[in-house]
């Protein structure tokens, strides 16, 4: 904790592209970043929340390693030390920076210090239409960045403290490994147990401990997950996209989803395509 001041770093140091701008006092940055590449330790003055758009980076703390895939959201305190690395696919990512000695962020102090993180598909869908707003700016884009950025800023002060992923038992991780590469299929909480090797009860209950959320939470977000990556990365329909994903139809995915994003699949994906 605690840079000194020449160790402060720009917010897109070591970017292959940005854009950029300010709204009453949150700065507001889509950053792409080259594949392979690296930023050695460095600190940010102010606070900073980065959610990632488009491919994976990782980010090490002195107490932890953060993976942040699509969607992944990490805020970090001002002067906070940390490095960073970018996946083979380079990353795109948007940044907020916010100064919490301004009264206005008095009550997200406190939890930025917690370094909450998490993959939260509303969170994605903010940032990505703050990534529109930045690529084709109008007469009315100063007020449309000032509200999406403050209810972004809000949403990250409210994630969870991170979980306990380090002293996950192996069988937990096992039995999460097998959930993700089922996805597409029925995943029953009698057959992941057995996976597991462990009773059904024992499991739906250490589970919960673990991730907060229950077996078929976890399956609809990680769907969601991944219903975000497609629309945002590919031309398939999307009533195909939602029967792949498990879900009943495209109606059955378009209300799932607006009510994690609060967008359509349809407008998620003009979003991600940009101007």
């Amino acid at each position: 904790m605690g840079a000194a001041l020449q160790q402060y770093a720009p917010i897109d140091a070591g970017t292959s592209a940005r854009r950029r701008a300010s709204a009453d006092g949150i700065i507001i940055a889509e950053l792409r970043f080259a594949p392979g590449a690296r930023l050695p330790r460095h600190a940010h003055e102010f606070a900073t929340i980065t959610v990632t758009l488009e491919g994976s980076f990782e980010t090490a703390l002195d107490s932890r390693l953060c993976h942040n895939p699509l969607h992944g959201v990490l805020a970090k305190p001002a002067g906070e030390m940390h490095a960073n690395s970018f996946g083979s696919a380079g990353a795109r990512l948007l940044m907020l920076s916010i100064d919490e000695g301004d009264e206005e962020f008095a009550g997200c102090r406190r939890a930025f210090r917690s370094f909450p993180h998490a993959v939260d598909v509303r969170a994605g869908g903010l940032a990505a239409a703050l990534a529109a707003e930045l690529a084709a700016p109008d007469d009315l884009t100063p007020l449309s960045l000032a509200g999406l950025s403050r209810e972004l800023v809000a949403k990250a002060a409210r994630l969870p403290p991170p979980g306990n992923e380090l002293r996950q038992p192996l069988w937990l991780r096992r039995g999460l490994e097998f959930v993700e590469a089922n996805l597409t299929s029925a995943v029953g909480l009698w057959r992941v147990a057995q996976v597991c090797g462990v009773h059904p009860v024992y499991f739906a209950r250490a589970f919960r401990a673990h991730t907060g959320d229950s077996l078929g939470g976890h399956v609809r977000k990680l769907r969601l997950q991944r219903a975000a990556a497609m629309l945002g990365g590919s031309e398939q329909p999307i009533a195909s996209i939602a029967l792949s994903l498990g879900f009943a139809d495209q109606s059955h995915l378009t209300r799932m989803f607006r009510t994690a994003t609060g967008f359509t699949p349809a407008g998620y994906r003009r979003l991600c395509r940009g101007p």
